[in-house]
């Protein structure tokens, strides 16, 4: 939301979104810690904090012993403000664990369920074990469709957010698929689509080894592909195009043919590799990955890189040492760089929390 020429409405929502922020990101809060940190004055926290109780956004809890100690018998103690999570809940689906959830603000994942797709499964085959999905967990969990924050999904390919677009999936055979016609009618325009590696990326920058950066980078390693997804304090990187991080297009020096059309791309050269040494990752394939990771830091100059997926997840762990300290080896300048990297362990729960958080996002913005 920009803040030129802002209606003094638009104004007064920006100021509740940015207070709903504050108080998410700090956990508890005070009214005092609001005002002090934030440059809203003192009536006008009143009143946004009064509101936000009033909607369920945010509730009350007593103030910790310790202080209540500390001020002594007979003094008054603040009482906190805290993030009211299951005032709010939403649906989300991620397609690597064909895992359902339902999710409470706090990015807390109340249940679970596994669906079962057919081979081959099209886009309304898809929707309709989704829709089946949610069914069942209304019949356990009834919402009431003021909380419902509406439907995430999860998904592998090139994805074009703002218009809930699958444009190109190889995994699952798919081209220029609407996910809001198949939605619609159960959320309305409640639909938000992001491929997976935006969303472990996000998921790991709002709640994971991530928090601390500004700047991200997040590969994820897959025997169907590679992909590549950047935030920038906060915010997912898309491209013009929507076609951000396509790393696993990278041109080796190989004559393999890609699904794309073309020839020596990063991913089908790997898919040929792996298909040739039994699933095993080489001494060549470590090092196409290191050409193709080091490229990506010398373009983005992220201070973490996060490896991710099945792919490193087998390398074992003295593999993946080589391959980080070959993707080091080939960085620009890499002794001037304060450059972290971390493996990602948690990519199905951290793509669902890093849903809820695009949702999040979405409906409270700034």
């Amino acid at each position: 939301m920009s803040d030129a020429f802002l209606s003094h409405s638009d104004a007064a929502l920006l100021n509740r979104n940015l207070v709903l922020r504050y108080i998410r990101s700090q956990g508890r809060v005070s009214r005092t810690d609001i005002w002090k940190s934030m440059a809203i004055s003192r009536a006008s926290v009143t009143m946004i904090v009064r509101q936000m109780q009033e909607s369920g956004l945010i509730t009350e809890v007593p103030a910790p012993r310790s202080e209540a100690r500390r001020r002594g018998k007979g003094r008054s103690v603040s009482r906190y403000l805290c993030l009211n999570e299951g005032s709010r809940l939403m649906y989300i689906f991620e397609w690597g664990s064909r895992t359902l959830c339902l999710v409470n603000l706090g990015a807390s994942i109340l249940d679970s369920l596994q669906l079962s797709f057919p081979p081959n499964c099209m886009p309304l085959g898809f929707a309709q074990v989704v829709l089946q999905g949610i069914g069942e967990l209304r019949k356990k969990h009834p919402v009431d469709p003021e909380a419902l924050l509406g439907l995430g999904l999860v998904m592998p390919g090139l994805i074009d957010s703002r218009s809930q677009t699958v444009l190109h999936s190889v995994e699952l055979g798919w081209r220029n698929v609407d996910m809001c016609s198949l939605f619609q009618t159960a959320f309305g325009n409640n639909i938000f689509l992001e491929r997976t590696s935006h969303m472990i990326a996000l998921g790991e920058f709002e709640f994971g080894m991530a928090r601390t950066f500004n700047h991200i980078l997040l590969v994820l390693m897959e025997n169907e592909g590679i992909g590549a997804s950047v935030v920038v304090r906060g915010d997912c990187q898309h491209g013009h195009n929507y076609m951000h991080g396509e790393l696993g297009h990278i041109k080796l020096p190989e004559d393999v043919p890609c699904s794309c059309g073309q020839r020596g791309c990063l991913e089908a050269v790997v898919r040929y590799h792996l298909m040739r040494n039994g699933n095993q990752v080489d001494d060549a394939l470590l090092d196409y990955y290191s050409m193709a990771i080091s490229t990506a830091v010398n373009l983005y100059d992220p201070g973490i890189v996060l490896l991710s997926g099945r792919l490193v997840r087998n390398l074992g762990t003295e593999n993946r040492d080589l391959l980080i300290e070959r993707i080091r080896c080939r960085v620009t300048d890499g002794h001037l760089r304060d450059l972290t990297f971390g493996i990602c362990r948690e990519e199905t729960h951290m793509g669902i929390r890093g849903m809820s958080a695009h949702i999040f996002n979405h409906h409270f913005a700034v």
